[in-house]
């Protein structure tokens, strides 16, 4: 038990030199080698320097712990299904391929409701299947965010777009859903005491993860996950006790090297922040 005190403690004190600037540009990151794969590491409840959580959250109190991600409407999920889209870009002005703020769209209405002049609208794509990576158990449709547009105008079989915030690249065939609106300030709230999860991937397929990765995890709504929770990362390693007598191998104690809060939530996976 000391052990893993200690551990938390000393790792605690690392994790908040990290968040100390979160969005610094600068800021330099330990290169360590050997460091555990997509489907390889663990989240957990807890809180650094301590066995308990993070505290609840209560409106009257005003220091409650507000974590800032301005970025948070690039963020993207993992659903069961498909988002049903309301549109697509079939063409952009000057024939360009790759498109960007300021740039004109032609948008393919789809869906019961038509597009309207003046309201905004998320483009995004359908990346891949997320999959369990040690069961391979599918967990839904990763959905890329890109950029958002606003309907300028409309016509017979199409409609104008103008592209207010590109994200990335934007691409012909990218999908538009209603504006996903999110608040740039999230509440650190309460975790859930003893959950334990998976890491299933990176939003930008990166096989090796490491600070400020956007990654899902297989825990949702279902698991009373939601935005602002916080939870340990951790790899637990098992060993031979006696490699001459027997084959058994035991469970080492587990070893905490990050930290994680969650971003977005679905119902069976979450985007979280490392």
């Amino acid at each position: 038990m000391n052990y893993r005190r200690n551990l938390l403690v000393s790792a605690g004190l690392f994790v908040a030199i990290i968040f100390a600037f979160p969005f610094s540009l600068g800021a330099e990151e330990e290169n360590r080698p050997g460091v555990p794969q997509a489907g390889t590491w663990g989240v957990e409840s807890g809180k650094w320097g301590n066995a308990g959580k993070a505290p609840a959250f209560d409106p009257s109190f005003q220091e409650q712990r507000i974590f800032p991600y301005p970025s948070i409407h690039s963020v993207g999920f993992v659903k069961k299904r498909p988002v049903a889209y309301s549109g697509a870009i079939f063409k952009a002005k000057e024939n360009r391929e790759m498109i960007s703020k300021r740039d004109q769209v032609y948008i393919r209405e789809k869906g019961e409701e038509s597009l309207i002049i003046g309201r905004h609208y998320t483009t995004y794509r359908i990346l891949k299947t997320i999959k369990e990576p040690h069961t391979h158990i599918e967990m839904g449709f990763q959905h890329f965010l890109t950029g958002v547009v606003e309907i300028t105008e409309k016509h017979p079989r199409f409609a104008v777009g103008r592209v207010i915030r590109s994200f990335r690249d934007i691409a012909l065939n990218d999908f538009l859903m209603p504006y996903l609106s999110r608040a740039e300030k999230i509440p650190v709230t309460e975790s859930v005491e003893g959950l334990e999860g998976k890491i299933i991937g990176a939003e930008d397929e990166a096989e090796i993860m490491g600070t400020y990765t956007i990654v899902f995890i297989d825990k949702g709504e279902q698991d009373g996950v939601t935005p602002g929770q916080e939870y340990n990362i951790f790899y637990q390693e098992k060993a031979l006790l006696d490699p001459q007598r027997s084959e058994e191998k035991i469970k080492l104690p587990p070893v905490d090297f990050g930290r994680m809060i969650v971003l977005h939530v679905e119902h069976a996976v979450s985007t979280a922040l490392i």
